[in-house]
């Protein structure tokens, strides 16, 4: 088994901190499964979607990584804009 970051997509627009823009995906578990559709499955039954939701995921392997760069790369930004 893999571990898979959950993520929902779409948003109800009634609540106002769902109307933005990043209301397309969001993350919402972090689990173990054997592959996505078995990570959607099993967050299905923890997660409520209203209707035109949805759930996908990716590899939290994948996910951490990039997340790592982004962070990396921001401190690094942050000593040349600040010295």
């Amino acid at each position: 088994m893999r571990e898979f970051i959950v993520y929902r997509h779409g948003g109800n627009k009634e609540v106002p901190s769902e109307a933005s823009a990043d209301r397309d995906k969001r993350p919402v578990a972090r689990l173990f499964a054997n592959d996505p559709d078995d990570a959607c499955h099993r967050a299905s039954a923890e997660v409520s979607l209203d209707p035109g939701q949805w759930l996908s995921a990716e590899p939290a392997n994948l996910v951490d990584r990039d997340v790592n760069e982004i962070d990396l790369r921001s401190e690094a930004l942050g000593e040349e804009v600040n010295p």
